[in-house]
């Protein structure tokens, strides 16, 4: 082996061991998460947002979104957390009377979870308002799974100008 190939074995040597994940940079996988225990944990969540929606408590509301959350209303700036509870009573007072969420994928560890799935709003009569789909990003805080991110958008195709 010459002196050249020497050295860039060394190299490459050094490079995939200061790349690579030591086992003291890994992070802590829990053992016992279980990322289907926690999609059904979801869909009951909904069942009951749903249903504290139908009752207009938007207090109830606002608590399953964590302290530091934000939501990402369609046609409307980044609402924070303090706003959280006012942005569900506006959809109220529009006339928005229910809601269905239907989740369709789950994904994440025992860190965070993403939520994938698609909404409808109805109004008086089970008159459908709107359907779209939505992603919404939950973190623990106090060791309950919370909304962190929640993005929402209608499949209604845009208006023109």
């Amino acid at each position: 082996m010459n002196k050249f190939s020497l050295i860039a074995l060394a190299l490459t040597s050094f490079m995939f061991w200061a790349c690579g994940d030591s086992p003291e940079k890994e992070k802590t996988k829990d053992a016992s998460f279980d990322l289907s225990k926690e999609k059904e944990w979801i869909q009951n969540e909904l069942v009951k947002f749903a249903n504290d929606f139908r009752k207009g408590d938007t207090a109830a509301l606002a608590a399953y979104y964590s302290s530091d959350a934000v939501a990402m209303p369609p046609g409307m700036t980044s609402v924070m957390k303090k706003d959280i509870a006012s942005m569900w009573g506006q959809a109220i007072q529009m006339g928005v009377k229910d809601i269905t969420l239907n989740v369709t994928e789950v994904h994440g560890d025992q860190d965070l979870l993403v939520e994938v799935g698609t909404y409808e709003m109805y109004g008086d009569n089970k008159m459908v308002l709107e359907k779209g789909k939505y992603i919404s990003v939950l973190k623990k805080e106090n060791g309950t799974w919370k909304v962190f991110r929640d993005i929402w958008n209608s499949d209604a195709p845009v208006s023109a100008p």
